[in-house]
């Protein structure tokens, strides 16, 4: 066995050897609504199937199946959409305002189309605010805000009900103490709970027909409200006063009520979204004078709070939060439509290595688990002579959709040249989602201790197949193709080139089937070799 064959063997460089999982920051970008992408999305929901319908204001409703991937506008409209509710039963509900009216409009089909149930003319109308709850699947409570008058500042609330599941609805006063309506919600023992812009929180225990202002909550200007699944409720205000408390929560049903530690800057602050999702996570937004965007997320029912901005866009204030059963959170933007946000690991990564033979780098990756996995795509960018190539896709390996079963992959990136390259893998999901590994670098010193030319493979072909050739140190060198005449019909190479191995795609398209020859000169090496061109 000569030396050159032993050093096939034991020259194997294992260069990394990493344990991890996928780096992903929490935010990132869905589709756009509108084709421009500037969307303002004050409103956002979602269904128990998983459908996401969202106002870009000013432009009207989009629905999207695919968890934002793609949208579709359904109700192209210029009215002011204050609130989207979803029924027990799935069905959609939008309060809309304009200048004339309000108005309620219902979806049967997931979003796709949307008809009138309730209108109310108010002229001049510049105010919207609203909320809605389900007392059961035939029982809806509804309230609106409007400008009453005389004034642009003077607000009043339309409180109606349904009792037939939302198909029609009777109005059952107006409000005109309240200033505007920001958020409803039903409480387990049934009663309503409504916050205002003027007067705090007020509730119902007869399904909405009288109001009473809640002594135990006495401050003012409330914005959203919201109760867990055990019934703890969290409400939101907006305050002017310095680091006055912004987020208060009740175990006892409304009785009492304990700040959770979200005080205001200076200029105090203002609630924007709130939501709970289906672990009990609760998610806050709010503004504070020149801060405008901070987002906070609790995992232990408000006791503490940890900042959620990681992949946001900097200084926009998320205006509408709302989230799936599968708990990927949506949040709607002032100009960039719609963000999704998740904690899901797809797929845990366990090791990413890269090992260097001679010309060629393998790639080996465990996974522990793998959630919706299509597969993964490898990456790839080098550093040749000083010279950095982009990220390009250099192959595919399909994945084991859902699994906790340990699974190892393996890619082989082959002939490289002399040089360093950087790998990454890119895991795909089945709805188009992808995330990506870390990078990890290989270093190719590999070099051919001799001339060789290799048989073309494919061979016989049609119409093309590929030509490998190595040479040991920097020269001139040729490679031509003869018919069986010996005549030249193409010259492939003719160039000094450095010492490396060499792959070159050769096609036959315009030649005839038959017999052909293709020529190396190197140095003082030259080789010829057959090959076969078969229609």
């Amino acid at each position: 066995m000569s030396l050159r064959t032993i050093l096939l063997f034991v020259v194997i460089l294992t260069l990394f050897s990493i344990i991890s999982v996928y780096s992903q920051q929490f935010w990132s970008p869905t589709g756009n609504l509108s084709p421009s992408g500037n969307d303002w999305v004050p409103v956002i929901a979602c269904n128990t199937t998983g459908m996401i319908v969202a106002e870009s204001h000013g432009v009207g409703i989009f629905r999207s199946t695919n968890d934002g991937e793609e949208w579709t506008e359904t109700f192209p409209t210029n009215l002011i959409i204050s609130d989207i509710t979803v029924s027990p039963e799935g069905k959609l509900f939008a309060i809309c305002n304009n200048t004339a009216s309000i108005s309620i409009r219902l979806s049967t089909d997931d979003g796709l189309s949307w008809n009138q149930v309730y209108s109310a003319s108010h002229s001049d109308n510049y105010f919207s605010g609203s909320g809605m709850v389900f007392i059961d699947s035939s029982i809806a409570v509804a309230a609106i805000s409007f400008t009453l008058g005389p004034t642009v500042g003077d607000i009043g609330v339309e409180v109606v009900r349904s009792t037939n599941g939302g198909l029609t609805w009777q109005l059952l006063g107006i409000s005109a103490d309240w200033g505007g309506v920001e958020d409803m919600v039903k409480l387990n023992d049934g009663r309503i709970l409504i916050t205002t812009t003027l007067s705090g929180i007020s509730y119902s225990s007869d399904n909405g027909s009288t109001w009473h202002f809640l002594s135990s909550f006495p401050l003012y200007s409330t914005t959203k409200i919201r109760t867990n699944f055990s019934g703890d409720i969290f409400v939101g205000r907006s305050t002017a006063a310095a680091s006055g408390e912004l987020v208060f929560r009740s175990t006892d049903n409304g009785d009492s009520w304990q700040p959770v530690g979200i005080p205001g800057g200076p200029s105090g602050g203002d609630i924007q979204a709130l939501y709970i999702d289906y672990n009990n996570r609760i998610y806050v937004s709010w503004s504070q004078g020149a801060s405008p965007l901070l987002l906070y997320r609790s995992t232990d029912n408000g006791d503490s709070w940890q900042e959620l901005m990681d992949g946001l866009p900097p200084s926009q204030l998320v205006y509408s939060l709302t989230g799936n059963s599968q708990n990927i959170i949506f949040a709607g933007m002032p100009s960039s439509g719609v963000y999704r946000g998740s904690d899901i690991v797809p797929v845990e990564l366990t090791s990413f290595t890269a090992n260097v033979l001679e010309n060629n780098v393998i790639l080996n990756w465990e996974t522990s688990t793998e959630t919706n996995n299509l597969g993964f795509e490898i990456q790839r960018k080098s550093v040749i002579d000083d010279n950095e190539t982009k990220w390009n896709k250099i192959g595919f390996v399909k994945g084991h959709g859902t699994t906790v079963r340990n699974y190892r992959y393996i890619f082989v990136d082959k002939n490289l040249q002399p040089g360093e390259y950087k790998y990454k893998l890119l895991q795909i999901d089945y709805n188009g989602v992808s995330t990506e590994s870390i990078e990890i670098t290989a270093v190719v010193k590999f070099q051919p201790t001799g001339y060789s030319l290799m048989q073309n493979y494919p061979n016989p072909f049609n119409p093309s197949t590929t030509i490998e050739y190595s040479i040991p140190s920097d020269g001139n060198v040729t490679l031509k193709i003869y018919n069986e005449l010996g005549q030249e019909v193409k010259e492939k190479v003719n160039e000094f080139e450095k010492a490396g191995v060499y792959k070159i795609n050769f096609n036959a398209e315009n030649l005839a089937s038959g017999i052909y020859y293709y020529r190396f000169n190197a140095g003082k090496y030259t080789s010829v070799k057959k090959m076969v061109l078969l229609r």
